[in-house]
């Protein structure tokens, strides 16, 4: 840990040690995120996190001050923060990442994440969110001219522009990386989530698309028992909104792919674009779900 953040978390925790770097914090280390854990002389394990933007940094401490008080103990708590060092010091929380393939866990994942949609009055959605996915896909497609079609352009550049002709909606707080990796399960099974630091302002069907275009894939009964958890069905809007998404959302992951040196990425999202143009289309299995 730097020597500036040293005296910040002994100030405040007093003595302490530090534990390591364990590999599930620092899933966002390209962002230059600096993530180490550490233990109190009671024991307690912590979490020291250093943002390296400004306006991240804002988003994270707004999320845990505001947003995650609604989960109760099922996400970590914000102890201290620094805003000249960009600093958080949040509690560690027990648990394994969550298997992406258990019905029950998509359940209790659908009832915390409308609790924290709920956390706050929601409130209309404002234009920058509204045009948020084609300016994304124009810069994608601007500093990777070369990875696309001419035809996977006009698809993408299509889809995206639609989305800024649907009706006006209302935002929520958002998760806004709602996937199994940011879910821990404990020995007891009891399901928490972490890393609140792509929050923000949107619609609830934000977080459902990456969880449609990820775990959802072709398993229609996942969504099925997370959307009885969260108390509701999606809106014909809400599917309209992220089938349009999608494609760009396939981009990015080429992109990413592309830049990170991950052909496996790469070829995902290609596949996943090929299966839009192809009609591919989003659901939840029509009968009643699997039993939990």
């Amino acid at each position: 840990m730097s020597g500036t953040l040293t005296p910040w978390v002994r100030q405040v925790l007093g003595d302490h040690s530090i534990v390591g770097r364990p590999s599930a914090t620092e899933r966002r280390s390209g962002s230059g995120q600096h993530v180490i854990e550490v233990v109190d002389s009671t024991g307690e394990h912590w979490f020291a996190k250093q943002v390296a933007e400004g306006r991240a940094f804002r988003v994270e401490v707004r999320a845990y001050r505001h947003w995650v008080p609604a989960l109760g103990g099922f996400a970590p708590s914000l102890k201290a923060f620094d805003r000249d060092l960009r600093t958080l010091l949040i509690s560690s929380v027990p648990g394994e990442q969550a298997s992406v393939n258990n019905r029950e866990v998509h359940h209790r994942a659908g009832q915390l994440l409308r609790r924290l949609h709920g956390s706050c009055p929601a409130r209309k959605q404002e234009p920058a969110q509204r045009e948020y996915t084609s300016r994304r896909l124009a810069l994608i497609l601007a500093t990777n001219p070369d990875l696309f079609t001419p035809a996977q352009v006009a698809f993408t550049r299509d889809q995206a522009t639609r989305i800024a002709e649907l009706p006006v909606g209302e935002s929520v707080p958002c998760h806004g990386d709602y996937l199994p990796h940011n879910w821990l399960v404990d020995s007891a099974n009891v399901l928490r989530i972490i890393d609140f630091g792509e929050s923000r302002w949107d619609l609830p069907a934000f977080d459902f698309s990456k969880l449609f275009f990820n775990a959802w894939w072709r398993r229609p009964r996942l969504a099925a028992s997370f959307f009885a958890g969260y108390g509701r069905q999606p809106t014909e809007l809400e599917l309209e909104f992220i089938r349009l998404r999608m494609a760009t959302r396939a981009c990015a992951e080429v992109a990413f792919g592309h830049n990170r040196g991950s052909q496996q990425h790469v070829d995902h999202g290609h596949a996943r674009l090929s299966d839009l143009m192809a009609g591919y289309q989003v659901g939840i299995h029509e009968g009643p779900p699997d039993p939990l």
